[in-house]
């Protein structure tokens, strides 16, 4: 979360809380780690912090996001929407049926489909609603707006929310796709397709999912009763991009227009700055840079052998008593320049970096009576300060920008051209 943001949130809390209870710095102490180590929302970090101090939250201003600027896992936010539809549907639910409702929202900055348990009586279609208190989540492959009885509709005037006409459909490249940018036409080479059968609210259906790929990157995809094929190269228009474990994700379906080109597509995977991937996040994408810090838990754990928690004691939260089970891992910040990004490295390509095997480094730590300090200092002698080139998916969220690494490697630095440089930068 970046420092303006934070401070935000920190004036929020003080607000919400008795005067002298706490001081900012406390305030903001507890929230970031709420935040960075507990990894709770930011919702639930405010709360939590007031309580603690004996404020009120319902003196916390509500958070208010353009459609445009939902994510899932939002808690407790507001929009200011017209409401497009209002459906009802009749499901059932352990046995019960019950009478609930779906349709969509709308803004100046996007369209997202809703759904509610209930709805209050004064809620109709075309009315524009600031609606307060609501949670999103993903739902095959795109975000929805969960309604709960907790939700409060407000009317507004019909122009809060701008009438806007339908965009048109932008052509673009793999690497400028985003979350909620619209209709889009791409062009790609199907670089891997597998078919399954899903269950909706409409009953069965075939989904293609699969990795898209140009010169510019790659991108996952989900095909809604739409046939691909691997290795065909294909012109998607009118397709849009949803959000997928933090990272964007191309959706097609029937009112898709999905042909095959001769087309001739490239696909390459070209070095992406850290801060083009703040903002959207990444399917197997390539950086570089540098090597800051390396963060506390870093090195030699021990997990939950059943759910692979990292364990401080052998007791785990879920499991009781167990055997945990040694691991290696790394949790480092990368910096290029332009960004930065929280980089997690798994056992295997911890051991490339140590030069040793996991047995090894328990059989040393062994021999140095259960400290395994030294496997942290190996590692920041390694990596600190270097230039890396790193591979894996990008996550960006609430959070910040986080690279699930799949594969670490040391850039070769000409010292000859780097010394010039730096003696030209001092003159």
């Amino acid at each position: 979360m970046k420092r303006d943001e934070l401070e935000m949130h920190v004036n929020d809390v003080m607000n919400a809380i008795p005067e002298g209870s706490a001081s900012r710095e406390e305030v903001r102490s507890l929230l970031t780690r709420y935040l960075n180590d507990l990894k709770v929302s930011v919702y639930e970090a405010k709360r939590t912090v007031v309580r603690k101090y004996g404020g009120d939250v319902h003196l916390l201003s509500s958070r208010i996001k353009k459609i445009g600027d939902l994510r899932a896992g939002d808690r407790g936010v507001t929009v200011i929407a017209r409401v497009v539809t209002v459906n009802p549907k009749e499901i059932t639910v352990e046995g019960v049926k019950r009478r609930v409702f779906y349709g969509f929202l709308t803004d100046e900055t996007g369209t997202v489909p809703y759904f509610a348990w209930q709805l209050p009586g004064n809620v109709k279609k075309g009315g524009v609603y600031k609606i307060r208190n609501v949670q999103v989540r993903e739902w095959q492959d795109k975000l929805e707006v969960r309604i709960s009885e907790n939700t409060e509709f407000i009317e507004m005037p019909q122009d809060a929310v701008p009438m806007t006409r339908k965009r048109d459909i932008l052509v673009a490249k793999v690497a400028d796709l985003r979350p909620r940018m619209g209709a889009v036409e791409v062009t790609g080479k199907v670089l891997s397709v597998e078919r399954s059968i899903v269950e909706t609210s409409d009953g069965m259906k075939e989904v293609w999912h699969g990795v898209l790929g140009d010169e510019t990157g790659k991108v996952q995809f989900s095909s809604w009763g739409v046939a691909v094929e691997e290795g065909a190269v294909i012109r998607v228009r009118g397709a849009y991009v949803g959000t997928f474990r933090g990272m964007p994700t191309l959706v097609m379906d029937a009112r898709c227009e999905i042909e095959e080109t001769e087309e001739d597509v490239e696909v390459r995977d070209p070095v992406v700055s850290l801060s083009h991937l703040e903002k959207r996040g990444g399917y197997d994408v390539r950086a570089e840079g540098v090597f800051i810090d390396i963060k506390a838990g870093s090195g030699f754990i021990k997990r939950c052998p059943q759910c692979g928690r990292v364990l401080a004691t052998t007791s785990c939260p879920v499991h009781g008593h167990v055997s945990p089970k040694p691991d290696l891992r790394i949790k480092a910040v990368l910096d290029d320049g332009t960004g930065s990004a929280h980089c997690i490295v798994n056992r295997e390509i911890t051991e490339r970096v140590l030069g040793k095997t996991l047995e090894e480094v328990v059989e040393e730590g062994k021999e140095m009576l259960g400290d395994y300090s030294f496997v942290y200092e190996a590692i920041s002698e390694r990596l600190l300060g270097r230039p890396w080139e790193v591979r894996g998916n990008a996550i960006a969220d609430e959070f910040g920008l986080t690279i699930l690494v799949r594969d670490l490697k040391p850039i070769a630095v000409n010292v000859e051209e780097e010394a010039e440089f730096l003696l030209e930068e001092l003159r």
